[in-house]
């Protein structure tokens, strides 16, 4: 009897992987046919798609992608598809056919054709992440109202008042990561210095605040899982992501309860960050912004905010150390300025005479620009440098 029921489980376990496996094989042939459909469908329009590569099914070449960007050499994707087939390629990324078109023609293109042809459209891992009410996702007359609220923070008038806080936060910086050091580590040190400024303007988050650090280390690892493939599972870059997120979230709520009881309480007339206008400024309806949307943006201005200009800010020591006549241009220019000042904080002003500093800031960006790319969508079938690009792909 217990021969009998061991042959029989034995039997299912076999019916059980071999009904796996013909599943499995149906998935990819579905897959496969779904992929070669689109391919026959495409091979009808005139001009033809871009020449390139789809890749593997469903994954496409968000392998191969994200590959050279662990090696640190995310511009090496685009340089050899270039290579091999031009300017303007197809290809396959995070689950979406995509067109990448070379600049600055087809950055001058896209951007003069935003709401037309074309529009802001992240990779949908990447909106998962960014949350529904993020400024980056926004589009059209959303966007507009988003951005106008913004602006009451971002405009010259107030950016030209951070000159000198922004000098202070420098200089206690340096004072705690560099004097006395025979050697940093430059980017990580550059990070926590501009991390340091986006809390502070942002957020009004010191570095002395036992918030800090969590903020800091939470923001770093969203940063490592956007533009990952979306396995939710522990491990999983995506995952680790998401979890940073959901820290940074946690934070901002405490902060957010504690500036609207400044506001109610009337003492938070001193805090001139980010925050304190998210939370303040009605657009044009007379709303306020949401929590949930004021958390989604706050999340994105703590990274944007100070990621890419971590990069280039490394960049720039680099390029001025591999060309020192530069760096001493550079140092004169300086010197000259502080020698002015006697002392007292800089202004806008002074930032206005550094046109040599400016330059190998812009030559930086020129060589070595912190953003290897970013997403639109077509809304409509168009043609671009001899070639189709169909709707619904991603550019």
């Amino acid at each position: 009897m217990m021969e009998e029921v061991h042959e029989l489980l034995g039997q299912a376990g076999h019916t059980g992987w071999a009904v796996a496996w013909a599943l499995a094989a149906v998935v990819v042939g579905l897959v496969f046919w779904k992929c070669s459909a689109g391919a026959r469908k495409l091979r009808g329009i005139t001009p033809p798609v871009p020449p390139g590569s789809m890749g593997w099914p469903v994954l496409g070449e968000t392998l191969a992608y994200l590959n050279t960007k662990r090696a640190n050499e995310g511009a090496q994707f685009f340089k050899t598809r270039v290579a091999k087939y031009g300017e303007t390629f197809t290809t396959h990324l995070l689950f979406e056919p995509a067109v990448s078109v070379g600049a600055p023609d087809g950055n001058k293109f896209l951007f003069a054709n935003e709401n037309k042809l074309v529009q802001n459209s992240w990779p949908s891992p990447v909106v998962k992440l960014l949350g529904k009410h993020s400024l980056a996702i926004k589009v059209g007359d959303e966007h507009k109202k988003f951005r106008r609220i913004f602006t009451t923070f971002f405009n010259p008038d107030g950016l030209q008042t951070f000159v000198p806080r922004i000098e202070a936060i420098t200089l206690d910086h340096m004072a705690k990561h560099w004097e006395g050091k025979d050697t940093i580590r430059g980017l990580a040190t550059l990070k926590e210095f501009t991390f340091a400024v986006a809390a502070d303007l942002f957020a009004s988050v010191k570095d002395n605040d036992p918030r800090f650090r969590t903020l800091h280390n939470a923001t770093e690892d969203f940063l490592g899982g956007i533009l990952q493939i979306p396995i939710d599972l522990p491990g999983a870059a995506y995952h680790k992501g998401r979890l940073g997120r959901d820290t940074l979230y946690t934070i901002v709520e405490t902060i957010i309860a504690e500036r609207k009881q400044e506001l109610e309480q009337g003492t938070a007339t001193s805090r001139k960050d980010l925050l304190s206008v998210l939370l303040t400024t009605r657009d044009e309806e007379g709303v306020i912004m949401s929590d949930d949307a004021v958390k989604d943006n706050m999340n994105l201005m703590l990274f944007a905010g100070h990621d890419t200009s971590s990069t280039t800010m490394s960049m720039v020591l680099k390029y001025l150390y591999l060309n020192p006549e530069c760096l001493t241009e550079v140092i004169q220019e300086q010197r000259e300025i502080a020698k002015d000042k006697d002392g007292a904080p800089l202004d806008w002003n002074d930032t206005r005479k550094m046109k040599y500093t400016w330059q190998a800031v812009q030559e930086t960006l020129r060589l070595q620009p912190p953003v290897t790319a970013t997403f639109r969508v077509a809304l409509q079938d168009f043609q671009y440098g001899g070639y189709t690009i169909p709707k619904g792909w991603k550019v």
